[in-house]
């Protein structure tokens, strides 16, 4: 599974990842027993992290590294970049389109954080769109993280910090979550 987390405090925005992937019954620990499979990927001058099946990082990531992106910045720029990439997933990947759920849009079965100059975007499994001004995080262990981050966001003053924080309390309570983590800040 997979916990992300991203917090904005003064000039910098910063996400921060645990490194367990699951297949089956089997664990896959990035830097370990699998090779680099990264849940955080560049996407233009930010960040977009990934939580969902491995299949959904790698389209992700082949969708991004085939075509030139400027990070989407606004709530709509976000909304844009997902319903095309959800088109091009449906077109030209292996994904099915069949929806039987009562949701009114196919779910992708996947979230995402990104981060950037416009801030931190929550993109849910069906195409729910979320702006945050301070911190968020996604994935298993994303209520640990949460709680983490709140309890010291006021008194803290460095973004990485307690972005890493929320994900190794994460990875401390759920077993879905388990260390090394990885970061990446973005200057505002």
């Amino acid at each position: 599974m997979t916990s992300i987390a991203a917090v904005k405090k003064g000039k910098k925005i910063c996400i921060a990842c645990d490194a367990l992937t699951t297949y089956g019954r089997r664990k896959e620990i990035e830097g370990q027993n699998v090779c680099k499979d990264p849940k955080i990927l560049p996407l233009g001058s930010g960040y977009i992290g990934v939580s969902g099946t491995a299949a959904m990082s790698s389209t992700l990531k082949n969708y991004i590294e085939n075509r030139s992106f400027k990070s989407p910045e606004t709530l709509n720029g976000v909304f844009h970049f997902f319903l095309d990439f959800r088109r091009n997933m449906f077109h030209s990947y292996f994904s099915s389109q069949e929806d039987t759920s009562n949701w009114p849009f196919h779910d992708s079965g996947a979230l995402f954080l990104i981060v950037n100059n416009g801030g931190i975007f929550e993109i849910n499994h069906d195409g729910t769109l979320r702006h945050f001004c301070k911190f968020a995080a996604i994935g298993s262990g994303e209520n640990y993280a949460l709680g983490a981050i709140a309890s010291v966001y006021e008194r803290g003053d460095d973004a990485r910090e307690m972005a890493c924080l929320g994900i190794r309390v994460a990875a401390s309570f759920d077993r879905k979550t388990m260390l090394p983590l990885s970061s990446f800040c973005v200057d505002l």
